[in-house]
């Protein structure tokens, strides 16, 4: 095993190199023998996974490995279909087991429904699940990342102890899908939106363990994500914008010709608020409107509602 750590791990230590930096090189290096040890010994990495991972501990000697500045998760071509994909060569690698992506802050003059706007290796089950009932709305991952920029934890026992019964339902209800531990990273854009980047194990330990050292990595997919996804939205928004009313938009319209609040025409509809508001914001950008209530009255008089 000594000589299967050394050929993974091949370095060599100046007497005259900074002791500091030298101390920082040992642990990391140490820290990448802890990881193969605990979970390649164990099965849980295969032996692909533990070639990437030491290569990822090795001294990265100047020009072995790109800064994560200067690298990129998708290409030009990229779209919205590719993120799984993408995302999933970061999965494999690290041996994790889902991701998730989701737009919870729109931004400022860009109308889009953040129930389109997620990404996810989740099972379709608990998705679709997830995405019926609404939890994003009350879901404690989604509770922080509004409050803190801060990326965090999160998972079953201690984390959920201070939320409220039906918050911690949702997890309860995710366990039985084997989404029990996270990383999420909540991202914010200059137009003011916000979004959040989650990777999931169902081994906590494991999951600390090679994010503590893929940390940039981590961050990067996180970022790359979000731009791609602001990116598409921005030039289909530039596509709708001289298109004609949807049915939905003129009827969000009529009702707020009528004086009713997003919220009531979210239960009148029998579709969600953050819906209601993003018909009602696109229908008021095709009608060059100031906003959802000028929008009504101009479809009013020009014929497009009555």
């Amino acid at each position: 095993m000594a000589l299967f750590v050394a050929g993974l791990f091949p370095f060599r230590v100046s007497i005259r190199a900074d002791p500091r930096r030298t101390i920082a090189k040992l642990c990391h290096i140490l820290h990448g023998i802890r990881l193969i040890y605990r979970h390649g010994g164990t099965g849980k990495m295969n032996a692909h996974q533990i070639q990437v991972l030491a290569g990822r501990y090795v001294g990265k000697r100047e020009g072995d490995v790109k800064s994560w500045l200067n690298q990129s998760y998708y290409g030009e071509a990229d779209n919205l279909a590719d993120i799984p994909e993408r995302v999933g060569y970061l999965l494999n690698d690290l041996a994790l087991e889902h991701f998730s992506y989701m737009v919870l802050k729109t931004p400022r003059n860009l109308s889009m429904d953040v129930t389109e706007t997620i990404q996810t290796s989740y099972p379709d089950e608990w998705t679709k699940r997830y995405m019926s009932k609404q939890y994003f709305q009350v879901d404690p991952v989604t509770e922080i990342s509004e409050r803190s920029a801060m990326p965090f934890y999160w998972g079953q026992g201690r984390f959920l102890r201070k939320f409220r019964k039906p918050q911690r339902i949702i997890f309860d209800e995710a366990r039985e899908f084997r989404i029990m531990h996270g990383l999420s990273i909540p991202v914010r854009g200059v137009k003011g939106e916000l979004a959040v980047f989650s990777i999931v194990s169902s081994d906590k330990q494991h999951l600390m363990d090679v994010t503590r050292g893929e940390h940039e990595r981590v961050f990067r997919a996180a970022f790359d994500t979000h731009a791609l996804t602001m990116e598409q939205y921005l030039q289909k928004e530039d596509g709708e914008e001289n298109s004609d009313l949807s049915p939905r938009e003129k009827e969000c319209l009529v009702w707020t010709l009528e004086g009713k609040t997003a919220g009531e025409i979210a239960t009148i509809l029998g579709i969600s608020v953050s819906t209601v508001n993003h018909h009602a914001m696109t229908a008021t950008r095709k009608l060059g409107a100031l906003n959802k209530h000028h929008a009504a009255i101009q479809a009013l008089r020009q014929g497009v509602i009555s």
